[in-house]
């Protein structure tokens, strides 16, 4: 998995109150290529175990359910003690009012915790690189101003013809305008069309994040990763 990703930070502080969860992940993502792994079960074991000398490149903090404020209150505090490190924040039950939090706080990649692990490799990805991440579910939320839940396919979602569905299934395998064209019997003008309707419907502001977003929710998508 690792030699597919072409950039990953180096070092990454894992801040995870579920032992289970914790561990596994920490294995996947040494799996994947991460160096340096250091990991913690709450914020204020992390803000006292962190090295002012060494600051991890990622901090990836999972906060809890409602507004949880005060969590957030520290992972303001972890950045203030690093500010160079970028930060992650999981959420294990998004409402637009933590989801906000998290921005106000200056998270740089704010995301469900429920998300593949190919998607956070590609969220980890775009940190490395200097992007910002607010993942298309959780603009949903916030858009919503309530709770979602992620669509077990794009065929189940309202709203969407069957050629934009088409589309989203192309866009999950990586496909190209013109190969979505050549494989569709459209042109790529056409493909060009209905592309712009699918990000305005999902709320994506590029190809990048409807890419992510398809590869989350079109059933079957390509394992591209592997």
């Amino acid at each position: 998995m690792a030699n597919r990703i072409r950039a990953l930070p180096r070092s990454v502080f894992l801040v995870e109150s579920e032992r289970l969860f914790r561990e596994g992940l920490k294995k996947l993502l040494l799996n994947a290529g991460i160096s340096e792994l250091t990991e913690a079960e709450t914020i204020e074991e992390a803000l006292k175990s962190a090295s002012k000398d060494n600051p991890p490149n990622v901090a990836m903090i999972t906060i809890g359910n409602g507004g949880d404020s005060g969590m957030l209150q520290h992972v303001q505090a972890f950045r203030d003690m690093f500010p160079e490190t970028k930060i992650m924040v999981l959420i294990r039950q998004p409402t637009s009012e933590n989801v906000r939090l998290a921005m106000e706080v200056g998270a740089h990649v704010c995301a469900s915790k429920d998300i593949s692990m190919r998607t956070l490799l590609l969220y980890l990805e775009m940190l490395a690189i200097g992007e910002r991440v607010l993942s298309i579910d959780l603009v949903r939320v916030m858009l919503e101003g309530r709770d979602v839940r992620r669509n077990e396919g794009a065929r189940g979602i309202p709203g969407f013809s069957k050629r934009e569905v088409d589309i989203l299934e192309c866009l999950a395998q990586g496909m190209r305008n013109r190969e979505i064209g050549s494989r569709l019997g459209i042109r790529e003008s056409t493909v060009k069309f209905h592309l712009s309707s699918v990000l305005r419907k999902i709320g994506a502001s590029n190809r990048t994040q409807a890419v992510l977003w398809a590869r989350d929710h079109v059933a079957n998508p390509v394992n591209y990763l592997s």
